[in-house]
């Protein structure tokens, strides 16, 4: 059975923000809403408005996409489902994007000397 939009949105904001390590009562705290909200959303018993939607994005360092997840419609590129979790894995650790870039520019110095 497929979710709907909202539970897929309970979903997500669920997995999100348990591995941020953060607490509905931290998340509430940060979006100004009561902890109840944060549960009521993550239980798909309310749907989340989308200002306070994009507000947890940020919180939680994930896109609007993310959130939606299954219902997300990318329209530059379709990631695949490995792409997706390189894509998570490298926003969740800022401490290693730095190295990451690094990397990705020599990859680009070699291939620009290659045409050179």
């Amino acid at each position: 059975m497929e979710h709907t939009i909202k539970e897929e949105i309970a979903k997500n904001l669920l997995y999100f923000r348990k591995k941020r390590g953060m607490t509905q009562r931290e998340l509430a705290n940060r979006l100004g809403v009561k902890h109840n909200s944060i549960s009521s959303w993550e239980n798909a018993v309310n749907s989340v408005d989308v200002d306070i939607l994009f507000q947890i994005c940020r919180i939680l360092g994930v896109t609007i996409h993310d959130m939606y997840g299954n219902y997300a419609i990318c329209s530059e590129v379709d990631y695949t489902p490995q792409e997706r979790v390189l894509i998570q894995e490298f926003r969740s650790q800022p401490a290693m994007q730095e190295a990451v870039l690094r990397v990705l520019q020599v990859r680009e110095n070699l291939a620009a000397q290659e045409y050179e």
